[in-house]
């Protein structure tokens, strides 16, 4: 059985696929199309058929780069200090500058960016 690919015979009845992730498609679409086919059903699930509702979805965004991803974050860290910076209020009213962080490195974006391509 390949990764990702889920299926369950509780009944004679019933198979049901799951598509886990999108490196299966091709062999889940493959299973699709055979079981549609067997019930005599493909005419009514076929989304190349002439009478197929056409949505016209956008295709999803691409994952950020891992660029990308260290430019926000560095944004992210340093909000508080631009806001303090930005704030025309004296000093002793708006408190203590915080504290610049660090630039963001590859080791902090390194699971969100391996995480977006699993998605």
């Amino acid at each position: 059985m390949l990764p990702g690919y889920a299926m369950s015979t509780q009944s004679n009845e019933h198979n049901e696929a799951f598509l886990r992730d999108r490196r299966i498609w091709p062999a889940w679409y493959l299973r699709l199309q055979f079981e549609c086919t067997f019930r005599n059903i493909w005419q009514y699930v076929n989304p190349s058929a002439p009478n197929a509702p056409h949505l016209i979805a956008a295709e999803p965004a691409d994952p950020p780069t891992i660029e990308e991803l260290i430019d926000s974050l560095n944004k992210e860290r340093t909000e508080p200090v631009r806001a303090w910076d930005a704030d025309e209020r004296p000093e002793e009213a708006k408190g203590r500058r915080p504290r610049v962080p660090e630039p963001a490195r590859f080791d902090d974006v390194k699971e969100e960016h391996s995480a977006r391509l699993e998605s």
